[in-house]
């Protein structure tokens, strides 16, 4: 098997917003930007988010495939790996891509995020659609701890421009997903279960369970890890909807946990 690559995004402050490169590489991204730093850039490049996988010229093809069918005009220069795109959608893209391939991690998030969630960066900007995921999972927590405190220990994510997080629920095989997309309107919520093919096929087996406890039709995806999610429209955008999404959550959630940790007790006696 050929050695792994990276797809990355990478991010320029002296590119116009939300221009951003997406590329790949079989050497290290950090490699890669080093080898960008030129006298033809004004300032360095800024690793947004990579992708790790043997299949990396695959994925590259796939990512700029589908940017490509958002609209023409998001590349900005033919045959040229630099897109008009917000780099959260372009994670979204990243994602999604992840799902169809066996062996694909995406391993590391970008200092620029990590930069916002710090409150002594409060001078960096953020994109509308990162501030708003930021603000959307800090909502949810006040929210929860209002209306469902119970549920506060679950609620250990930080509040940074995320599209998903996840949620340990005390399982060595699994956790819960609670996301939300921009791009696709759309919030979910699911199981994503780790690198155990008979625990998997516990979980694929009760699939219908766990649609009739979620009431809702799941998604099955993934090969290597294995991922089942839910879904309900929701545009991020409209911020007067966001209790409703809140509720789906604080609805779902102990449904969907209740179900896991049964699977996974019927897991252990098997």
């Amino acid at each position: 098997m050929a050695g792994k690559g990276y797809v990355y995004i990478l991010t320029n402050p002296s590119f116009k917003e939300n221009w951003v490169k997406i590329g790949m590489t079989s050497k290290s991204v950090e490699q890669r930007v080093a080898e960008l730093d030129t006298t033809g850039v004004p300032l360095a490049f800024e690793i947004f988010a990579k992708m790790r996988t043997a299949q990396y010229v695959r994925a590259e093809k796939l990512i700029h495939k589908m940017i490509d069918l958002l609209a023409t005009e998001k590349r900005v220069r033919k045959s040229r790996e630099f897109f008009n795109i917000e780099p959260w959608t372009a994670l979204e893209i990243f994602e999604d891509v992840a799902e169809v391939l066996d062996d694909a991690e995406i391993v590391q998030l970008s200092k620029a995020q990590d930069k916002a969630t710090q409150k002594d960066s409060a001078d960096e900007s953020m994109s509308e659609t990162g501030s708003m995921l930021e603000a959307f999972w800090g909502e949810l927590k006040r929210y929860v701890n209002d209306k469902a405190p119970h549920l506060m220990k679950f609620m250990t994510h930080t509040n940074a421009p995320r599209n998903w997080y996840d949620i340990g629920i005390g399982e060595k095989f699994c956790h819960a997903v609670i996301g939300v997309s921009v791009m696709h309107k759309w919030i979910k919520i699911g199981v994503w279960a780790h690198d155990n093919k008979e625990f998997q096929d516990l979980f694929v087996a009760n699939k219908k369970q766990l649609e009739k406890a979620l009431g809702g039709e799941m998604d099955v995806g993934g090969n290597k890890c294995l991922s089942m999610y839910t879904y309900k429209d929701f545009d991020l955008r409209e911020r007067e909807k966001w209790p409703e999404a809140f509720d789906w959550y604080i609805e779902k959630f102990p449904l969907l946990r209740d179900e896991m940790h049964r699977i996974a007790k019927a897991y252990v006696r098997a």
